[in-house]
């Protein structure tokens, strides 16, 4: 998370701790993008039931994944803030440069290294957006469309993996192709 936003479980709520099954992937929390390593944590009397679905899924995890994860959970914090801290300069970069361009709104981000904004008032639908922001520009961005109804006219644009210079290019090519809508 970022500015001092608090991220709050809903298994933390009243009543609700043994009605929630909590899933944690090393993915984004550790920069582990594919390793696929996670953990659920749920009422006892869930547990079972979810081992007999799942022990034939989840078993056999790679060691150099295993090793990772451990060192991540036991390494110093001061590298993942620096993490934080970097995607915290993108995040601004991006929504900065997204609110500056006509038809897009973007709300500010409070945890993630995704931004979604809004490009309702392109008249465009996201998947047509993005399929032309592709075509036109090189830049690829995910139809909000993809999320289910409500992420109809937003996109999706990832703003984690690339450096300063590549999120500026991106972000000029796209203020260019908001530009030309006009």
């Amino acid at each position: 998370t970022y500015d001092n936003a608090a991220h709050i479980s809903i298994a933390s709520l009243p009543g609700m701790k043994e009605r929630t099954i909590s899933m944690f992937a090393f993915t984004k929390a550790y920069a582990m993008d594919g390793w696929r390593l996670g953990y659920i944590a749920a009422d006892q009397s869930l547990i079972g039931p979810m081992m007999k679905i799942t022990t034939n899924e989840v078993t056999h995890v790679n060691t150099f994944v295993q090793h990772g994860a451990l060192a991540a959970l036991t390494g110093d914090p001061a590298i993942l803030q620096g993490m934080v801290d970097r995607d915290r300069e993108r995040r601004d970069l991006v929504v900065s440069r997204l609110n500056q361009m006509p038809g897009v709104t973007c709300a500010p981000v409070e945890g993630t290294i995704y931004a979604f904004p809004d490009i309702t008032a392109t008249g465009l639908t996201s998947q047509d957006c993005a399929d032309m922001l592709l075509a036109a520009t090189g830049v690829v961005v995910e139809a909000g469309s993809f999320y289910g109804d409500a992420g109809e006219g937003h996109l999706r644009v990832c703003f984690g993996c690339a450096d300063m210079d590549v999120l500026r290019e991106a972000m000029d090519r796209m203020q260019r192709f908001f530009n030309d809508l006009q």
